[in-house]
């Protein structure tokens, strides 16, 4: 698969190992677009704000999850703190098996 197909930026690729190709983008269609450019760079932007609200959640998730753990609440039991509900429930085994349909996928990632 040629390279400008892959779905990943010459950095992403850069950072897994792989070596920059200097002609990266060299038989790319052009669109010449500000509309697009612009509508490109909002996304980007909330793309970049989205991943960091994301960690900010993670984060206070895990110290969240890690106090929980301190009150070791059994299977079927439900805290309270506050005006919070708390409940833990066990999950049982399962097994999953599906298929896909062909598709295609459309990428988009900055080009450096």
């Amino acid at each position: 698969m040629p390279p400008s197909t892959t779905g990943q930026s010459i950095t992403e690729r850069a950072q897994n190992g792989a070596i920059a190709d200097p002609q990266e983008g060299l038989f790319d269609k052009t669109i010449d677009d500000d509309a697009l450019e612009a509508l490109l760079d909002k996304r980007e932007d909330a793309k970049a704000k989205r991943g960091r609200a994301q960690k900010a959640f993670k984060d206070e998730d895990d110290k969240v999850r890690a106090r929980l753990s301190e009150f070791e609440l059994a299977d079927g039991e439900v805290g309270r703190c506050g005006k919070y509900r708390i409940a833990k429930r066990a999950l049982p085994g399962r097994s999953v098996a599906f298929e896909t349909s062909p598709s295609s996928r459309l990428y988009i990632s900055l080009f450096e």
